[in-house]
């Protein structure tokens, strides 16, 4: 959970490098594989391998081996540049590096969803799907590899990737430093968590009132949330005090 966590933390900073990084020229490739979904020419599928024959009408083998060889690249990259990095870390940051989210935002930088094939009544659903933007970006990779060679595919890899991990790490020494503004996690149920925190606050004679959290101030990516409360004695009990609250987040303003 706490990777998760942290995972998405890194995500918004991925996002601002990849759109202001100069990202490696685009190999070209003779094969059209790699971008035509099932959807294009039909599905066809067999229980253990193709018959002699016949031909491979998807990406999705292409697929497979470009992601072994995407996750052996990033692996590789972080114990050659990171050799202190632990394990945890390194897990984490590859897992920031080749996740679909990444690869979606690398293929969109190189305008490849606008060319997958797929069946006419699917085209703009999957065309926009971050999934299959990942997976032919991935088989994309695949195709390098067999058309150029994996040195080839290294190197394309490596000009991606280097100026990129740096900034991660960056980010996740913060992080793990606690000097990083901190991000709300999307599963919190913070109208819950303010439920708690109005039971507890509340529990020695006093009744606890508070207000919708309002977002004050912040981009999109990192919110200031505003919350007023109100605390009411009961009788015999403490003079009524209202105050507001601004924080990163409102697990963090309730508690102010």
């Amino acid at each position: 959970m706490v990777q998760n966590v942290q995972l998405y933390r890194l995500r918004p900073v991925i996002k601002e490098a990849i759109s202001t990084l100069k990202l490696p020229p685009f190999v070209p490739v003779k094969s059209d594989l790699y971008r035509q979904h099932v959807s294009y020419r039909g599905a066809v599928n067999w229980k253990f391998e193709l018959p002699e024959g016949d031909t491979v009408t998807d990406y999705e083998r292409l697929e497979h081996v470009g992601d072994a060889l995407l996750g052996a690249e990033a692996a590789l990259l972080l114990h050659e540049r990171y050799p202190r990095l632990a394990v945890g870390v390194r897990a984490l940051l590859k897992s920031a590096l080749i996740e679909n989210v990444t690869l979606a935002q690398l293929a969109r930088a190189y305008e490849i969803p606008a060319t997958i094939l797929t069946s006419a009544a699917q085209e703009s659903s999957l065309q926009n799907n971050v999934g299959v933007q990942a997976c032919v970006f991935e088989a994309y990779l695949a195709t390098i590899y067999d058309e150029k060679g994996g040195e080839a595919l290294r190197g394309f890899l490596r000009d991606m990737f280097e100026p990129l991990l740096p900034i991660l790490v960056d980010a996740l020494r913060q992080i793990y430093s606690g000097d990083a503004p901190e991000r709300s996690n999307p599963n919190t149920n913070h109208v819950g968590k303010l439920s708690e925190w109005s039971a507890q606050k509340g529990s020695s004679g006093r009744r606890v009132d508070f207000s919708t959290p309002e977002r004050s101030a912040g981009p999109s990516h990192a919110p200031a949330w505003q919350i007023t409360c109100t605390v009411n004695s009961r009788k015999e009990a403490l003079e009524n005090l209202t105050f507001k609250s601004v924080a990163g987040s409102v697990a963090k303003a309730k508690n102010a």
